[in-house]
């Protein structure tokens, strides 16, 4: 079965969910990073569309359990699923910076990069970020893996993460 995927950074949900719809409307999936949404606030994402059904993450889980959320919101993930697909949906993981899915023989991850900085910290996170990616796809039987979202730095090869992303997932 072909798959139409596209991604889409929102850049908080007020801001992107006007251009939605219009996605939605020639797409299976959409994935969406940055929605901002609060844990208790995801289902909102079930009507964007009326043709959709959203499996999806808020980066602010342990921000909100600790005490009263400062700041704006930010963060988060979802896959928007066409309703006709969803029953062959698997939901592999949901985590504060990727979701994954399998549709019949595909793996779909949307991820949410941090942003690229040289020190070991972003370092650190992105390589336990792309072995848990590894992971989740090792443990499934598809034989297909769609990787989108935000990147948060350029994709060439003389980029660093670039080179991390391409050796650990494709070794």
């Amino acid at each position: 079965m072909d798959l139409r995927i596209a991604s889409y950074n929102l850049h908080g949900l007020n801001q992107g969910k006007s251009y939605l719809p219009t996605i939605c409307d020639s797409h299976d999936l959409v994935l969406v990073q940055e929605h901002w949404l609060l844990p208790n606030d995801l289902d909102i994402l079930n009507s964007i569309h009326c043709d959709f059904i959203q499996l999806s993450s808020s980066a602010m889980m342990d921000s909100v359990s600790r005490s009263v959320l400062r700041g704006r919101p930010y963060g988060g993930v979802g896959i928007l699923v066409r309703n006709n697909l969803f029953k062959n949906v698997h939901c592999l993981a949901k985590r504060e910076r990727f979701i994954a899915i399998s549709v019949f023989d595909i793996v779909t991850v949307n991820l949410y990069l941090p942003v690229c900085t040289s020190d070991n910290r972003y370092k650190d996170e992105l390589t336990f970020i792309l072995e848990d990616i590894l992971n989740v796809i090792g443990n499934c039987c598809c034989n297909k893996v769609v990787l989108g979202g935000d990147f948060n730095f350029e994709l060439c090869d003389n980029n660093i993460v670039f080179k991390i992303l391409r050796i650990t997932l494709l070794n």
